[in-house]
């Protein structure tokens, strides 16, 4: 089986499919997840197959992890492969065959001499030969890429299996305790539930538009409460903040929140409403809110004709809806009670939210480590030539014996050189 596991069609075919199923699970929402039920909603048919499938957590699937196990099996037979193969070829117990062999009358310390003024190391003795090696550190550079696959996918198992991201809709001056209530939640099969070091509120939202009015930047202010002790941090699309262990990110989720107070029979409901930011000034956002008494209170949100630009305060229209039936629409004006249907609904505050995602990860930094080994291990294949030179000075003639590891057709001149260096004549 370790046999198979090292042909390098069945490594490239193992290394696909991986890829493949990595690629899948990214793109295919992962369930228990908001993406995944907003998928469910606009396409059940699918979302429904690929559950039946099983595609629809593809990293927690028995398939993946076999998969896995494979790449990491033929990963680690080809790295101890690859270590027998330059331990043997940097410590020589024998001398190998060579077609590029010449003799001189030159003595063995000259020949010396003329190794060394061609960068060749003194690499000891090999049954009475004088060892010499031009750039051995590129013997190294198979394994080194190896053990850098290796530590890359035992690191990818790590992350993937313990990471844990949570989201949280927080209004400006709402407070998110260690176990907060998050949007979703969701990790690897090996991670646990997401605890904050300390309690964190938003303390302002500032959206930048272009004038096209494309979202330019999103920044939140956060403020985290620890032992008596306020932190203020800043975090921005594309440039989190990394704090005790956990990264924070900036969505490029954004809106207004409109505190609302619905009467109806006497009974007094306080509702909370986060509507998106409208896409741009001509296009308005929705939401909808269900009440405790039935039926459902319909927001649009819109900019402000007024507004100079996307950020000008909202105009906020709300109607009631019950089965079939619609209210006419009334507009919102904070502290002016409408009636909407059976219901009256006064906006109490108008205030903005953002999204905000959480990530607890471990082994990023050895993942990074593993690429980096890669790289560097394929740089030391394709820029370095190694080759070695035996030197027997044991007869009456010096025999000097010449080997390339790669490349040899690029470097062959060099055993040219040497030849006529040393006036040697073709064995």
């Amino acid at each position: 089986m370790v046999r198979a596991l090292l042909s390098r069609r069945v490594a490239v075919a193992l290394i696909f499919v991986l890829m493949s199923l990595v690629a899948l699970g990214y793109v295919i929402p992962r369930q228990g997840t908001a993406r995944a039920e907003r998928f469910a909603l606009e396409s059940p048919e699918l979302a429904s197959l690929l559950a039946t499938l099983g595609l629809d957590d593809i990293f927690g699937s028995a398939v993946f992890a076999v998969v896995l196990a494979l790449v990491l099996i033929a990963a680690t037979a080809a790295m101890v492969h690859q270590a027998r193969i330059v331990w043997r070829r940097t410590f020589r117990h024998a001398v190998p065959r060579s077609e590029a062999t010449f003799i001189t009358d030159r003595p063995p310390a000259e020949v010396a001499a003329a190794l060394r003024s061609h960068r060749y190391l003194p690499a000891g003795t090999v049954l009475g030969h004088g060892r010499y090696l031009r750039q051995p550190w590129g013997l190294w550079g198979g394994l080194l890429l190896h053990v850098g696959l290796v530590v890359a996918l035992g690191a990818g198992v790590l992350v993937i299996g313990t990471e844990r991201r949570a989201v949280a809709d927080l209004a400006v001056g709402e407070v998110l305790e260690p176990e907060g209530m998050w949007l979703y939640e969701a990790g690897g099969r090996l991670s646990s539930p997401l605890v904050l070091d300390a309690p964190l509120a938003l303390e302002s939202v500032d959206p930048t538009f272009w004038p096209n009015d494309e979202p330019r930047q999103i920044s939140s202010v956060l403020v985290f409460f620890e032992d008596a002790v306020e932190e203020t941090v800043t975090i921005e699309v594309n440039r989190p903040v990394r704090r005790d262990g956990l990264v924070y990110y900036q969505d490029q989720a954004v809106g207004h929140t409109f505190l609302l107070e619905v009467a109806q029979d006497g009974v007094v409901d306080r509702v909370r409403v986060d509507v998106p930011w409208p896409p741009d000034r001509a296009t308005p956002s929705y939401a909808d809110v269900a009440l405790e008494s039935g039926g459902v209170l319909q927001l649009r949100s819109s900019v402000d004709d007024s507004a100079a630009g996307m950020t000008g305060a909202p105009a906020v229209v709300v109607r009631h809806a019950l089965g079939e039936e619609r209210s006419a629409a009334g507009t919102l004006t904070v502290g002016v009670p409408i009636v909407v249907g059976p219901v009256s609904v006064t906006l109490a505050d108008t205030l903005q939210w953002s999204r905000i995602i959480v990530v607890r990860n471990h082994g990023i930094g050895v993942l990074f480590a593993g690429f980096f080994m890669i790289f560097f291990g394929s740089a030391l294949i394709y820029m370095t030539a190694p080759r070695e030179v035996y030197v027997d000075g044991s007869g009456a003639d010096t025999v000097v014996i010449w080997r390339a590891f790669r490349f040899r057709e690029s470097v062959i001149e060099e055993y040219e050189t040497l030849r006529q260096e040393l006036q040697g004549r073709e064995r």
